[in-house]
């Protein structure tokens, strides 16, 4: 009996050292599983809280670039207005003085040439002129619109053709067309 119970005792531990050989087995798979998915989740919560940092960071920098481009815009057009301004001020002082009636009939002169113009059409401010332009020009002066600030418009005698000369117009022009215009740098 010896012997059985040797070999009972043997097989019991046999058995016992593949029980605990399948038990840590099971434990290592277990917790080998359990790991991947701890990592699998803290990853996926990594990437989740990066893509919420990114966001917020994107959303923060375009509100910021926006608030400036604002900043920018309203800067610009204070100084194109302050820039028009000086601008209409010292035009309103060129047509008060001598120089302007000179200006007046040699521009007219120039630019007639290039169509077959007939009348010039001043401010309501310049028609103390007509006469001395009229003379210089041989064209008919009329009396046009008093919201601009000098220059002329010419007109063929069928007044299909017109050519806009006065200052108020050409600065707009400039304003709009000039791109080596410090604001449009």
């Amino acid at each position: 009996m010896d012997f059985f119970t040797q070999a009972i005792a043997r097989d019991a531990k046999a058995k016992k050292q593949r029980a605990k050989h399948q038990l840590a087995n099971d434990l290592s798979r277990h917790l080998a599983e359990s790991i991947s998915v701890v990592e699998q989740t803290t990853e996926n919560r990594l990437e989740s809280e990066k893509r919420r940092i990114i966001h917020s960071v994107n959303r923060q920098l375009s509100e910021a670039q926006f608030s400036e481009k604002i900043k920018y815009t309203n800067m610009r057009d204070r100084q194109i207005a302050w820039l028009f301004d000086t601008a209409k001020t010292e035009l309103e002082n060129f047509t008060r003085s001598p120089e302007y009636e000179s200006y007046l009939v040699e521009r007219i002169n120039q630019v007639k040439q290039d169509y077959d113009f007939a009348i010039v059409s001043l401010n309501s401010s310049d028609m103390h002129l007509a006469e001395k332009i009229m003379q210089a020009t041989s064209l008919i002066v009329e009396e046009g619109c008093s919201d601009y600030i000098g220059g002329f418009i010419l007109l063929t005698k069928n007044r299909k053709a017109r050519i806009d000369y006065t200052f108020k117009t050409r600065l707009k022009e400039y304003g709009q067309t000039n791109h080596d215009a410090p604001w449009r740098r």
